[in-house]
């Protein structure tokens, strides 16, 4: 999942999207885009690093009662920094793509545990999250003074076990 926190004040947002989802047996997909256009009020430019595409999908499969596999999937677009940083010559941030897979058990033991798995960004593709909006102008010698975005997380493993007592 890709978040996107950033303190600038006030901005003006618009959008659409659109979904489709099939469930059929033991069959589930779910695929959505969205456009947001989001505005920083004071500038007039495009919010630093949001981007206006965006698709998420799940296909999943729930072979019985009580488990289902999924994989889910970010398809994330380029993200607004170029006009933000005009003297320093910092571009868009590059758009990615992400891999996620899941697994869920309900009622296992005395009927009272559950079970969730998720390995997050499956094929531990490298991605950054742009730098902070504060630094993406500055210029030192002529050129950006922090020319390298932030690395984001690798592959992630997370375990969930839940019980009632």
């Amino acid at each position: 999942n890709a978040y996107y926190n950033n303190n600038l004040g006030s901005s003006a947002s618009m959008g659409a999207e659109a979904q489709i989802k099939w469930q059929k047996w033991s069959y589930l997909a779910d695929v959505n885009y969205s456009y947001t256009l989001a505005t920083d009020n004071k500038t007039g430019f495009q919010q630093y690093e949001f981007p206006p595409h965006m698709g998420h999908f799940r296909f999943g499969w729930n072979p019985e009662k009580k488990l289902w596999l999924n994989l889910r999937g970010d398809i994330i677009g380029k993200r607004p920094r170029e006009e933000w940083s005009p003297n320093s010559g910092l571009l868009d941030g590059e758009g990615f793509q992400l891999l996620h897979f899941s697994v869920s058990a309900s009622e296992l033991g005395n009927g009272n545990v559950r079970l969730d798995a998720s390995i997050l960004n499956l094929l531990d593709r490298q991605y950054s999250t742009l730098i902070f909006v504060d630094d993406a102008d500055v210029v030192k010698d002529g050129a950006a003074k922090y020319p390298n975005d932030l690395a984001a997380e690798g592959r992630a493993f997370y375990i969930g076990l839940e019980t009632g007592f």
